[in-house]
């Protein structure tokens, strides 16, 4: 399937079969019945409404850093599509923009992006990672609303509004991880009520529960100054303390520029778990941190 349009139109242009305005820099329908990968060209700026609406034979689209602005609808029900970038210069996701897409299984939502809109996630059903960057300050209306597949989530600092129940209400959301100040809430908030809320120290406006959930400080630490912090019976090993039942992941790596490898993932029961690594031998030099889920 392919869309053709004559040169002398004043007002569209085509180029392999997919339509343009007639300087190319916005691209308008990609036709429902291609599929495969697709490359869009480096001079587009924008991808219009609906321009990749309902393509479910599509599994891949490389999105250039030329483009700015997604609009809205631009991806919705591309059940096929698996693989795609959102460029940093983006600075606009629009009301829709991938509902339904529910083959996608982890997206990066760049920090230019100033607030994520409506439903722009909804109904990925298949969706397990989200990563929203720096910069970001607002998560509107059930923006994943029914992507149940994703269990924990990290909110950058920079938010500082909610909006109308934006996350997951099944019982797949386990956390919801805010590194700075709790944001205002706009038209209420209805979280799974086996959701827990965590929150940073020094950061303020916490209580303790939000959105009708509990919300507990996550504070974890390895206790470099405890008596059993160094090596005991050829293992290396320290304390870890903090809030009782708190989520954490211990990783390691040979050096801080390397690779982290995952340890242990473990709730810290009665805030404190003693860990030994048998494998410290092995290693020159080995570095830990504990983060979030």
């Amino acid at each position: 399937m392919a869309i053709i349009v004559n040169a002398a139109n004043p007002y569209y242009s085509s180029l392999d079969g997919v339509l343009f305005n007639k300087s190319q820099t916005t691209l308008l329908t990609f036709p429902g019945g291609k599929g495969g990968s697709y490359t869009i060209p480096t001079n587009v700026t924008t991808i219009g409404v609906s321009g990749f609406e309902s393509c479910t034979k599509l599994r891949s689209v490389t999105i250039p850093d030329s483009v700015n602005s997604i609009g809205d609808e631009a991806f919705g029900t591309c059940t096929s599509l698996t693989n795609f970038n959102i460029p940093t210069n983006v600075t606009r996701i629009g009301p829709f923009t991938f509902i339904g897409c529910g083959s996608l299984t982890s997206v990066t939502i760049p920090g230019n992006v100033r607030t994520i809109e409506d439903n722009a996630f909804s109904f990925c059903s298949n969706l397990t990672s989200v990563t929203i960057s720096e910069g970001v300050t607002g998560i509107l209306f059930q923006t994943f609303y029914r992507s149940d597949k994703l269990t924990n989530m990290v909110i950058p600092r920079s938010v500082t509004s909610i909006v109308r129940s934006p996350f997951p209400t099944g019982p797949g959301l386990q956390g919801l991880f805010f590194k700075g100040n709790a944001p205002i809430v706009l038209l209420g908030l209805t979280l799974a009520t086996n959701t827990t809320v965590y929150y940073l120290p020094g950061a303020t406006g916490w209580g303790a529960t939000f959105g009708g959930v509990p919300a507990r400080l996550w504070n974890p630490g390895i206790q470099t100054s405890a008596a059993n912090f160094g090596v005991r019976t050829n293992r290396f090993g320290f304390n870890i303390t903090g809030t009782p039942n708190i989520p954490i992941v211990l990783e390691a790596a040979a050096d801080l520029g390397g690779a982290w490898t995952v340890l242990r993932s473990l709730n810290l029961t009665n805030g404190l778990f003693y860990f030994s690594d048998p494998a410290w031998i092995n290693h020159p030099a080995r570095t830990y941190r504990i983060r979030s889920p």
